[in-house]
């Protein structure tokens, strides 16, 4: 249960800005299913937190899921498809926020 006027932040994991959660793109690591997008920010397993712009889905999708990620152990990589969905949901990065 959240409390009301509460806004939880998390940190994206490309460039390190910390953002209200409902503006990020939320991944989950899924037994069996491997990276997934999750649209609905209601899956379980362990979840990582992009910002929607081509500069930090790029990162990703080239990169993977950096290994430094809070708890993620090994490095996440990302199927084909997943990589394609990221890269549909992405903006342009005329934001004006500055990215690392």
């Amino acid at each position: 249960m959240s409390r009301k006027g509460h806004i939880p932040f998390r940190r994206c994991v490309a460039c390190g800005a910390t953002r209200p959660r409902d503006t990020l793109i939320r991944l989950a690591r899924l037994d069996g299913a491997g990276v997934v997008v999750d649209e609905q920010k209601r899956l379980g397993g362990r979840g990582a937190y992009l910002c929607p712009t081509r500069t930090c889905v790029d990162r990703v999708t080239k990169r993977g899921i950096p290994a430094r990620a809070p708890r993620a152990g090994a490095g996440w990589t990302l199927s084909a498809e997943t990589a394609g969905l990221l890269r549909d949901l992405a903006r342009g990065d005329g934001d004006g926020q500055a990215h690392l």
